[in-house]
């Protein structure tokens, strides 16, 4: 697997209406990874010091938990991706959802627009097939 990311960026994985799991999303050329973190719930509690200070530490220590696996890391291979979709939650109206071949799909506290413009183009690295509906939608062949 490559170790370089792509993109990196502070985001919550939605689960349902009120669970949420703080952490950070990061764009591998072969797959998006959810690395959840204890700290992001506590940061909020220093101010907003501790909010960057804890963003920081997060975003630093993501490749190292990406790479090991476990408990907290969701890893969503780019070869399972069969869609890209703008979703809606709560007051966020752009946010990124993904939805695989085996049926899960998976929701973040990240901006649809930004993150397809970078997940489209390695899904293409890979020879995948990807075809923006100008809806909100991509799908993924």
């Amino acid at each position: 697997m490559a170790d370089e990311p792509i993109r990196k960026q502070t985001a919550a994985l939605l689960k349902g209406a009120l669970k949420t799991t703080q952490g950070t999303l990061v764009l591998y050329p072969d797959r998006l990874v959810h690395v959840g973190s204890a700290f992001a719930a506590g940061g909020p509690a220093f101010g907003a010091l501790g909010v960057l200070v804890g963003s920081a530490m997060m975003k630093r220590n993501a490749d190292r938990k990406a790479a090991a696996g476990g408990k907290g890391v969701t890893t969503i291979p780019l070869s399972d991706v069969v869609e890209l979709r703008r979703a809606k939650q709560g007051l966020g109206k752009n946010l990124l959802e993904v939805a695989t071949a085996g049926g899960q799909t998976y929701k973040f506290g990240a901006k649809y627009d930004k993150w397809r413009d970078d997940i489209v183009p390695a899904l293409e690295e890979l020879g995948r097939s990807a075809t923006d509906d100008g809806e909100g939608t991509v799908r993924v062949s």
